[in-house]
């Protein structure tokens, strides 16, 4: 194979949390209204309904870290924003 032409992969910035924000993201992760938070982003970011969907859309999301992640089939009629749901899903997780 040469070398020369081999995909080199882009340096990912470390990203690294004061103590502070530790201790936040702890609490929130402990916190028996974790769901409901993520619900209430979602709302901020004008999805609205489909709480179900929201939810299992976020968890399969943030899986991808897991042995074998979770995947999503969303279906509905049509525009009825799935788009919308998968875009805010996404966007709630960082890329690193």
């Amino acid at each position: 194979m040469d070398s020369g032409n081999a995909t080199k992969c882009p340096k990912q910035e470390q990203i690294s949390l004061s103590e502070a924000e530790k201790a936040a993201a702890l609490d929130l992760l402990k916190s028996p209204h974790l769901l409901d938070h993520v619900l209430a982003d979602f709302a901020r970011c004008g999805v609205v309904g489909e709480e179900t969907n929201k939810l299992a859309a976020y968890i399969a999301t943030i899986s991808r870290h897991l042995e074998m992640p979770l995947a999503v089939l969303v279906q509905f009629s049509s525009a009825a924003g799935e788009s919308s749901l998968m875009g805010a899903s996404l966007a709630f997780v960082p890329e690193e």
